[in-house]
């Protein structure tokens, strides 16, 4: 079996479902895109453009108005992509409102690593742990580096996931980087999670991380991916291939047969 390289976005795919991360990651079917990816995109790519940036609000907006266009002709090549004209114009001034709460922060001087790839073996010759951190620098009057993974969906505390700041951080200095602290921003509440790596919680991120990146390793070989039901399920772009939704749906079908109706109305 190759080395298998895992990040953070596809260790917490196979924790949703396994099943889920074999469609998208070994058999590699296509996914859907969606407005709210597409955001994303464009507001990280404009981001990364307006570090130590001089110029007014109006021609910063102009840069994300560039870069949304430039996503948009791209997205068009992409089969199954697709927004309407209210679509683009509530996702468009979600984003304008983004990018001003960007530059109206102390994150807009250029970091010492911005959009940066990071790298590093977590089982010699087998695992290898792949991260493309955000930001990574002083902000503002600081002197101590600190990680910042932009967000731009919703801040929910309920759904909040940050142990994604403790594998970056860990990362960063497994590649011999000091830094200790990671922040999540998300743009839309102008509100930051910040959280702190102590030196003996460093060995506990990675033995976390192990764990999870084992448990691939070892279905890869097994080809054993289960699916598991959750919340999420609806929003799953491989859900008509899903044996779970398939029963549920002959479960439905036979429902309303018994129901006197007929099962395949």
């Amino acid at each position: 079996m190759q080395s298998l390289t895992l990040s953070y976005s596809k260790l917490a795919e196979y924790d949703q479902c396994p099943l889920k991360y074999k469609y998208h990651y070994v058999l590699k079917y296509p996914t859907m895109s969606s407005p709210a990816l597409f955001l994303g995109q464009v507001v990280h790519d404009t981001i990364h453009s307006l570090y130590s940036l001089t110029g007014d609000k109006a021609f910063k907006h102009d840069i994300f108005r560039k870069k949304w266009a430039e996503h948009k002709a791209r997205a068009k090549d992409k089969e199954g992509f697709s927004m309407n004209r209210d679509e683009e114009m509530e996702y468009g001034r979600k984003g304008l409102a983004m990018i001003s709460t960007f530059i109206n922060s102390e994150y807009t001087e250029q970091p010492e690593y911005a959009e940066e790839m990071f790298k590093t073996s977590l089982v010699f010759g087998k695992i290898d742990f792949l991260g493309k951190i955000d930001r990574l620098g002083t902000i503002g009057n600081t002197t101590e580096p600190v990680i910042t993974d932009y967000k731009t969906g919703k801040f929910s505390p309920k759904f909040l996931d940050t142990f994604q700041i403790y594998a970056y951080v860990w990362l960063a200095r497994d590649l011999g980087i000091d830094v200790r602290k990671g922040q999540m921003f998300f743009l839309a509440e102008n509100q930051i999670v910040t959280k702190k790596l102590a030196e003996v919680e460093f060995e506990a991120v990675k033995d976390v991380l192990l764990e999870k990146s084992m448990a691939i390793y070892e279905a890869l070989q097994k080809d054993d991916f289960p699916p598991s039901k959750g919340v999420l399920c609806n929003w799953c772009d491989f859900k008509p291939l899903c044996p779970v939704h398939s029963q549920e749906k002959d479960q439905q079908e036979y429902s309303r047969s018994e129901n006197g109706q007929m099962a395949f109305l």
